[in-house]
């Protein structure tokens, strides 16, 4: 039977179309895989009943740390069985899970590193006072082996506890300090060695669990606040200065996968500036440049994304002024490479001293709406809170204690208090209680916009309470205000002008 042409045609378009289709389906499958999935048990006899919920926290991979974490919600059902699937990323990610039970929780060792085609059976048992977790599955030699690790760590405390426990001479703190890090950190690499994970795995759950080093420089920093006598301090710079190559590991790409061990490592590098004789203020200038200069490529922007980003930036432990963290940060954005990255940086120099802060309105307590703009010549301290939002509640007891005093009366101040909800009688009540404002200060809310309001996405604004201290001119001079002192001394130096 002879095939014409068109028929043939039609044949083969329907076949290409069907096959399409199929591999549709199959890449969208294969898609499916990669999502990590979690099932197991909770067997937990501390509570009188079963835990109400997993909690389980993520970050997109190379997140800086500190930047708010993503969560997941999975109920246990009567026999504290449950399970859970993660979204799909191309590269691991670090999750943290809590068990929660009424006003209650607990936690399930530091977290676990999580590959996108991991398939896990996770128990959780009551193994004395704490929650232990036990894994099986695709991926699972990796979770147990870092459960080793961290019990390694923990081993590693107690025995350097109970050595001062014994004898609390410095000397011998120090060389036994020396010696259990060396033989916990031979240990460690024998139940690496020991175990089924291939090369790369091996290395990065080193990195990411059981941190000796970080350890190590740790306890040597807590030594330093600790002895004053100058002969001391010369005995911890000595001992630190003369073991810190050999407790630090070779930079390697894979780093950039233990997100917590790069934040750690910005710590260790931290304590080698306290351990020098430079003064104070040039502390936050050696470590940006000992980061920039020291390490290459995403584990440097790493590095520096930790170092500013994120409410545990490493350069707010420095006293250093906001000019001069705002231009090194401002230096080191051309280091950013990741787009994620690249956007967080780019938000959080919008807060850079000097920056015109934006200019949004909101609705004050008669349905008038008031602009920041409005309030230009008067110095503002912008305050945003939330209902049940208890360091916003901490952070107006002090200031209204040991600051607003001294500043009620100055025509030329302003506490702007915003609230950050769009329940109009629950912020009318909460401005009564003065719990997280006061009826003395200019009270707004962002209306029905709540959360969504133009300032909060402008500032990405992700933990209250959020601060911006404005000068006369209406632009930033700072983004902090937990420490009252220093407050004070910025508002007296703005009015003073």
């Amino acid at each position: 039977m002879k095939v014409t042409k068109p028929i043939f045609n039609q044949l083969f378009v329907g076949c290409l179309t069907l096959f399409s289709l199929c591999l549709g389906r199959f890449s969208a499958a294969s898609q499916e895989l990669k999502r990590p999935v979690f099932h197991g048990t909770i067997k937990n006899n501390r509570f009188d009943g079963k835990p109400d919920t997993l909690s389980i926290g993520y970050k997109k991979p190379f997140t800086p740390t500190g930047v708010v974490t993503t969560k997941i919600l999975a109920v246990a059902d009567k026999e504290g069985r449950f399970s859970f699937r993660l979204p799909h990323f191309d590269q691991p990610v670090k999750i943290l899970v809590l068990i929660r039970h009424k006003n209650r929780s607990e936690r399930i060792n530091d977290g676990y590193l999580v590959y996108p085609e991991d398939s896990i059976r996770m128990d959780i048992v009551r193994e004395g006072l704490d929650l232990k977790a036990k894994f099986d599955g695709r991926g699972a030699e990796k979770y147990n082996v870092a459960n080793a690790l961290d019990s390694l760590l923990t081993a590693c405390s107690q025995k350097r506890a109970e050595g001062i426990l014994a004898n609390k001479e410095l000397k011998h703190n120090l060389k036994l300090l020396n010696e259990l890090v060396d033989s916990h950190e031979k240990e460690k690499q024998s139940i690496l060695n020991r175990s089924r994970l291939t090369e790369k795995d091996r290395k990065v759950i080193n990195y990411a669990h059981g941190n000796l080093f970080e350890f190590w420089s740790r306890i040597q920093r807590g030594y330093l606040e600790l002895y004053s006598d100058k002969a001391d301090q010369q005995l911890i710079r000595g001992n630190f200065n003369a073991l810190k190559a050999k407790y630090k590991y070779p930079q390697d790409s894979l780093m950039i996968h233990a997100g917590n061990y790069l934040f750690n490592l910005g710590w260790q590098e931290a304590v080698e500036v306290w351990m020098s004789d430079a003064p104070l203020s040039t502390y936050s200038e050696r470590l940006y440049m000992n980061l920039k200069t020291r390490y290459t490529g995403m584990v440097r922007e790493r590095l520096l994304a930790n170092l500013f980003l994120g409410n545990t930036g490493l350069l707010s432990v420095f006293k250093s002024s906001s000019n001069s963290l705002d231009s090194l940060m401002e230096e080191g954005e051309k280091y950013m490479t990741t787009p994620y990255t690249k956007k967080l940086y780019s938000d959080k120099l919008r807060l850079a001293k000097g920056k015109p802060v934006f200019n949004a309105s909101f609705i004050d307590i008669d349905g008038k709406q008031i602009a920041i703009s409005d309030l230009k010549g008067k110095v503002v301290l912008l305050d945003i809170w939330a209902n049940a939002c208890s360091w916003c509640a901490i952070f107006h007891e002090k200031f209204h204690r040991e600051v607003w005093p001294a500043l009620k009366a100055n025509p030329n101040f302003v506490y702007l208090s915003i609230n950050n909800g769009d329940k109009r009688e629950s912020w009318k009540l909460n401005i009564g209680k003065g719990i997280y404002t006061s009826r003395e200060y200019l009270n707004v809310s962002t209306g029905a916009l709540g959360v969504a309001h133009p300032f909060n996405k402008h500032y990405q604004i992700q933990a209250l309470p959020f601060m911006l201290l404005i000068d006369k001119d209406g632009k930033i001079f700072e983004n902090k205000g937990n420490n009252m002192d220093e407050l004070k001394r910025s508002i007296k130096e703005l009015l003073a002008h």
